[in-house]
């Protein structure tokens, strides 16, 4: 009787293990197919975004019109504006200026026709610091902007800008005018003549601003090749008069400009730089006079010499120690 009451608590007991073996498998079989399902599902990344450089939705830039000149020349078909603006932005984006227009239609990207004039005129707003583009190795800045106004009648002008954040600027045309452009004018104070009076002379006219110019260099066979610009870099020009008194002509090899205050300065570009516009003096033969520019590539703005104060040392070939030139030609 006691083996078969042991016999029948053994098959329960028997019974009582399977059945919970049985449940374990059944509720660890959902989280064991959960897990394997979770191993097998691919990595989640973050998507890669490719932004443009003047989407301020993402970048945030800023800009705060700090003040503006008004230029009413009898002399120009038009009216412009120099304005300057507080900017800030991410060091080294570069902004262009097709975002930004006039209330008469004018995109400040597409005014050569008037930037022409100015030159026939002998107008250089680089002396103002005007940009052609809105960069700097630092997040705030200022900007010098040139706004053309076809209208010479027109007492207000609408600046509209497309990018997010900025919005539109209003500039009073009957404040800040200024009649007389001697400040951006080409001649305005030349500087001395520098001779040994036996082979040559030479002088610095001007000094502008020509970082939106075309650059290329020629290769071998004759071939242009473009030469492109860092973002961050602006290109500065010294016009040279020269002229060649004795039997031997010369040769400007190299050239080196010490903006005034600053210990160090900037070596010209190589003569094998050219501009579309300019001709680069260095490295060419002057047979009896002639006329060109040194260019000077000049890293961040905050550096520039467009103060266009200091001194320039021009190396001729065959002379051992430089020419030296005081440069003022504010």
């Amino acid at each position: 009787m006691k083996q078969m009451k042991r016999f029948r608590n053994g098959i329960l007991i028997i019974f009582l293990i399977i059945t919970a073996v049985q449940s374990g498998c059944i509720f660890r079989k959902p989280l064991t197919e959960d897990k394997t399902e979770e191993s097998s599902l691919p990595e989640v990344t973050e998507p890669v975004t490719t932004e443009d450089p003047a989407d301020t939705g993402t970048f945030g830039v800023r800009a705060a019109l700090k003040s503006h000149e008004v230029y009413r020349l009898d002399d120009l078909s038009f009216t412009f504006v120099i304005a300057v603006f507080d900017i800030h932005a991410p060091a080294g984006e570069t902004i262009t200026l097709d975002h930004f227009h006039t209330d008469e239609g004018i995109y400040l990207d597409r005014i050569q026709e008037y930037e022409t004039e100015l030159e026939e005129h002998s107008y250089y707003p680089g002396r103002k610091n005007v940009m052609f583009s809105l960069v700097s190795a630092k997040e705030d800045y200022e900007a010098a902007l040139l706004i053309p106004v076809a209208d010479k009648a027109k007492k207000s002008l609408t600046l509209i800008c497309d990018l997010e954040g900025i919005g539109d600027f209003t500039i009073d045309l009957e404040k800040n005018v200024i009649t007389d452009g001697s400040s951006l004018y080409a001649e305005k104070g030349k500087t001395e003549v520098i001779s040994d009076d036996e082979t040559y002379s030479l002088i610095v006219n001007d000094a502008l601003e020509i970082t939106d110019e075309l650059f290329y260099m020629t290769d071998g066979e004759g071939n242009r090749i473009d030469y492109t610009i860092p973002s961050a870099v602006r290109v500065y020009a010294f016009e040279i008069e020269a002229r060649r008194l004795g039997d031997d002509s010369v040769v400007i090899s190299d050239a080196l400009f010490i903006p005034e205050g600053y210990e160090e300065g900037y070596h010209a570009m190589n003569g094998a730089i050219r501009s579309m516009k300019e001709s680069n003096m260095i490295g060419r033969s002057i047979q009896k006079e002639d006329r060109g520019f040194l260019f000077f590539e000049v890293y961040g703005p905050e550096y520039s010499p467009v103060t266009y104060n200091g001194v320039l040392y021009l190396f001729l070939e065959g002379k051992d120690e430089p020419l030296s030139i005081q440069v003022n030609l504010n």
